[in-house]
Parts: structure tokens; C-alpha cells; sequence
């Protein structure tokens, strides 16, 4: 039976998806990661409002009330910061995705081309055992 020429791409193929699939795999991870740092900056900011709204109520110095009010600017601007690293993040995701998909579509294609080369090769090689046999057959009965 003939070798499928392109082997070497296919591989090459099956190679490339594998890589497509960590790079998404990282980036899923690097989501995640932020996505929990997200949480973490919403817990403390809601924590820094009760204390502050605590603060208010309780009377405390005009310093104290700015510092605490300064920290929960500052954990609200974390907070918009983390949350367009996000939407970027979300958008790289999207990007590896499609990458993904079509690096499988690229082997998937080459897989059934070789697929179709081997049923190919089967069927002649089918064929030429087919013949000779009725070959042998013929021989035989003229015997």
C-alpha cells in the first residue's frame, strides 16, 4: 500500500492544534485568576463602605473619614481596572477560541483526506487480490 504523502502536515496539523489548545488553556487560567482577583477587590471594596458608613455614623476626625474615603476611591478604580482587564481578557479568549477551532478544522480536513486516501488504496489493493484470485480460479479449472 502507498504512504500518504502528507503525513508530515498532518502531524505538523495535529501539532499546531495542540499548541492552540494550551495557549487557550492559559488564557482560560490567566480568566480565572483575574476573575477571583475581581471578587477579592468587590469583598473589600463592600467591606470598606461598611466601615466607612460605620465611621460616618459614629463621628470620627475629618482626617480619618478622608483617608477611608480615599481607600474606597481606590479600590473602586482597582475595581473599573480589573473589570476592562476583563472584557480584554474575554475578547483573548474569544480570539484563542477561534484560533482553536480552526486549527482543528485545518487537521480535520487533512484527517479525512487521508481517511479517503486509505479507503482508496484498500479498495484498489481489494481489487488487484480480487483479480488474482480469479486468476489462481482460472488456472486451476483449466487444470
Amino acid at each position: 500500500m502507498k504512504k500518504f504523502k502528507l503525513d508530515p502536515v498532518l502531524n505538523y496539523r495535529k501539532m499546531l492544534e495542540d499548541v492552540e489548545c494550551q495557549k487557550l488553556s492559559e488564557v482560560q487560567l490567566e480568566k480565572k485568576k483575574l476573575l477571583d482577583s475581581i471578587d477579592e477587590t468587590r469583598k473589600k471594596l463592600e467591606t470598606y463602605y461598611e466601615n466607612l458608613e460605620k465611621r460616618r455614623n459614629e463621628g470620627v476626625l475629618i482626617q480619618e473619614l478622608m483617608l477611608l474615603e480615599k481607600n474606597v476611591q481606590h479600590h473602586l478604580e482597582l475595581l473599573e481596572n480589573l473589570t476592562e482587564k476583563l472584557g480584554q481578557m474575554e475578547k483573548k479568549v474569544e480570539k484563542q477560541q477561534k484560533a482553536l477551532k480552526e486549527a482543528s478544522r485545518n487537521k480535520k480536513l487533512l484527517k479525512n483526506l487521508k481517511d479517503k486516501f486509505v479507503e482508496k488504496e484498500k479498495e484498489l489493493l481489494q481489487q488487484k487480490e480480487q483479480a488474482e484470485i480469479d486468476e489462481i480460479a482460472v488456472l486451476f479449472h483449466k487444470r
